[in-house]
Formats: structure tokens, sequence, C-alpha cells
């Protein structure tokens, strides 16, 4: 089962996590999501990456005042904030999954393809190959799968929506 509710069974629509860059922020605020312009290095290949941790969400956060290193990440990160850290954003997406492929052996030709012709679908549906899955679920290694944190990815902008806008504060306790 999934860490977080679900919204509606029939379409499988559940509330995730997002981090990116203030720039990413201001752009998918403006425009959405485009998976047209994801990064096609990511382990699943040019997908909409979503997480029901928000701190799995924060690791791709990077600092707001230098723009360097990320949460786990800090050896590029300069800063030093011993009182009052900058705020830093994520969203809150629904996100439509449908009928997801769930992964539990990695296989990096099969997600995430080669620089010259990256992943942009989710793989066929074994017993209907003309046909793709909706999305890709990454099951955590503890379960079998490939990833610390599950990770679910979608390839097509029109699953998912950013409906909230959260502003937190990092801190090291």
């Amino acid at each position: 089962p999934l860490l977080v509710p679900c919204l509606d069974e029939k379409l499988r629509e559940f509330y995730f996590f997002h981090g990116t860059s203030s720039n990413g922020i201001n752009i998918i605020k403006q425009h959405g999501f485009d998976e047209r312009v994801s990064s096609v290095t990511g382990m699943f290949g040019a997908g909409i990456y979503l997480a029901e941790h928000a701190s799995k969400s924060n690791q791709y956060v990077p600092c707001p005042a230098c723009g360097g290193g990320s949460w786990g990440n800090q050896k590029d990160c300069k800063c030093t904030f011993s009182s009052d850290p900058p705020d830093c954003a994520m969203f809150i997406c629904r996100a439509i999954l449908g009928n997801f492929h769930v992964v539990r052996k990695y296989d990096e030709p099969t997600y995430k393809g080669h620089i010259n012709n990256p992943v942009r679908r989710p793989p066929p549906i074994p017993s209907q190959p003309h046909l793709a899955f909706d999305s890709v679920f990454a099951e955590k290694d503890t379960l079998g799968g490939p990833v610390k944190f599950r990770e679910f990815i979608v390839y097509d902008r029109r699953q998912v929506y950013p409906e909230y806008l959260v502003y937190y504060k990092r801190r090291i306790d």
C-alpha cells in the first residue's frame, strides 16, 4: 500500500511531493510540468519524478541561497546558517498513476535507455505490447526494489498537477 492518501481509486490518483530548484519552481508555477524538458539522465529516463516522502523530494532541492548542493549532498553548498536558514520550497502535486508498472529489479537499458535514445515513456504491458503502462512505480530496496525511497514517475504532463507550493526550513540538529 502507498503511504499517501488515494484521492480517486479508479484513476489511482494520489498526492505526492516534487522537489526542484527555485528556477524550476518558477517555470512550473507559470507553465505547469513539461516532460519534454525533463532530464534524460534520471534513473527512469525523462519523466516527472514524484515521491511519497517529503524527505526524498527534499534531496532535489538545492540550497536557495547559493544554488549548490542539496540535502544530504552539502559538498557543493558553502553556506553556513547558524540561526535562520533561508526558506526552501517544494510542490505537493496531484498525480494520476493509472495502470502503473512496478520496478523491483532495475535494468538500465529498459528503464533509463541510452544518452542517444533515452526512455521517455513507461514500458509496454507484457500481455499487450502495443500498449504502455501509464506510469512507473520504483519499489524501495527493503521490499526488493532498486531505490532507498519509493519513486513514482509519470511521462505525460497531463497526469500531474502542482496543487500546492510548500515553504519550509531545513535544520540540522
